[in-house]
Order: structure tokens, then sequence, then C-alpha cells
């Protein structure tokens, strides 16, 4: 479990400023609350080829990650088919981060 103190974490270094300040206890109640509960407010990237960077973005935005949505590198989700390719895609998502 994670320290009271610890529940927010700057990762500033080398990450966009849109994702500089996480909630940590957020993103581990989200990680555990759906990791075999699948949210449905979110698309199911599975058939796309697995749902682990869609399952990380979720994680990143319920820990206060904010959407980016100008310039050539973009993270976002309204729907499936309103999203950045980072939002789902692993090798995307690494670039973008």
């Amino acid at each position: 479990m994670l320290e009271q103190n610890d529940a927010f974490y700057s990762l500033s270094r080398g990450l966009t400023a849109g994702l500089s300040n996480f909630n940590r206890t957020a993103m581990y109640n989200y990680a555990y609350q759906y990791a075999f509960n699948y949210n449905p407010a979110y698309m199911d990237a599975t058939p796309y080829g697995g749902d682990c960077a869609n399952f990380v973005s979720q994680i990143i935005r319920s820990g206060g990650g904010n959407f980016d949505t100008t310039g050539n590198y973009q993270w976002y989700y309204y729907n499936s088919g309103n999203r950045s390719t980072s939002w789902a895609g692993a090798n995307s998502l690494y670039i973008y981060i």
C-alpha cells in the first residue's frame, strides 16, 4: 500500500507536461478495480492486438493525466472512434511518453 505522502509523485523527467503529476493512489485503486473487471466506459482493444496500452492509458488518466490534443504527438480518448493512436497502441504510447 502507498503511504499517504507518496500519493502524489512528479514524473516530469522526460515526460510531457500533460503527464507530469500523478495521483499514484488513484492509479493503484483504478488498476486494482479494473484489472479483472473491464471498465465499460472505454473500448476493448483486445481485437487490435492487445489491451495493455489502453489499460495503461486508463490508469494514467485516472491518476490525473491530462489529454494532450496539440502538436505532432497527442494522447487522448473521447470514444473508440475518437482517440489518439498513443492511447491504445503500445509503441505509440512509448513514443509519446
